[in-house]
């Protein structure tokens, strides 16, 4: 599990773990799960792509072959016969996704967008071999805590039942508080990869915090995306999530930038 790598003389401010309150019922209606359903096309098709192009590889040694490995020649000496390189099947991993959404006041103009980007993203996911999902946004109106969009346990079909999504802005951006429910949440899941995924519009409170945090889950071996939204720049999001954080915008360019990043975070893996 991700521990805060920050002594309490580098950190100004201690950063308060938030709690994770139960998904909240909204009578708004689902325009964001319908817009994101219809938008999901093609999304499918990057993410499969960006799980295959993080699936390892066993590579063997045998005592024939055709291509030997330069590498074990002198091995040969000390009676090592087994100098041929062999390739085995890939192996398939197990993925655990986590999508943090931004329902912040500053997200008022963007917040149906954004959430329907979620949605976007849960429904290209569901049904992948391997894969699970689970779903908050932050501020929740109870204070310091997530809401619940889509438990892990739950099938997406059975979160938009429940009318969890429709969700209302407010508050200000307490992105630093809200991360640590997020990861912990995958730290804990028995999985090979782990992805966490946040939208925002790139405006957190205590941004040097979110950037720590953030730097620390990548290196203990989580991928981490930003998706912008509303007016944040693209400087912005790179400074808080480096080069797998994007600006889209609306929901019309999910797909296109997602292969960038996913491009972005493969090209980093080799």
């Amino acid at each position: 599990m991700m521990k805060d790598k920050l002594t309490p003389s580098q950190r100004k401010d201690r950063v308060e773990p938030f709690s994770v309150t139960p998904g909240k019922t909204f009578s708004t209606g689902n325009a964001s799960v319908t817009r994101g359903i219809a938008g999901s096309a093609g999304l499918r098709q990057s993410l499969n792509g960006l799980l295959q192009g993080m699936q390892h590889t066993r590579r063997t040694h045998k005592e024939y072959g055709h291509k030997i490995d330069g590498r074990l020649l002198g091995t040969v000496l000390t009676g090592n016969t087994k100098i041929f390189k062999h390739k085995s099947k890939t192996v398939a991993l197990n993925s655990a996704f986590t999508i943090l959404l931004d329902s912040s006041s500053s997200m008022s103009g963007s917040i149906t967008e954004a959430e329907a980007a979620v949605v976007s993203l849960l429904y290209a996911l569901d049904n992948l071999p391997g894969v699970t999902t689970s779903a908050y946004h932050f501020p929740h109106t109870t204070r310091n805590s997530v809401g619940k969009l889509k438990d892990r346990k739950q099938t997406l079909r059975q979160a938009i039942a429940a009318n969890h999504f429709g969700i209302h802005t407010t508050g200000s951006t307490p992105l630093s508080g809200a991360l640590w429910p997020a990861i912990v949440d995958l730290a804990v899941e028995k999985a090979d990869q782990r992805i966490l995924i946040v939208c925002t519009d790139g405006e957190p409170d205590s941004k040097e915090d979110v950037i720590q945090m953030i730097n620390d889950a990548k290196s203990d071996g989580m991928v981490v995306i930003g998706i912008g939204f509303g007016s944040v720049s693209q400087s912005s999001m790179t400074r808080i999530f480096g080069s797998t954080g994007i600006c889209i915008g609306s929901l019309v360019h999910l797909r296109t930038k997602l292969f960038d990043v996913t491009r972005a975070i493969l090209t980093n893996r080799k």
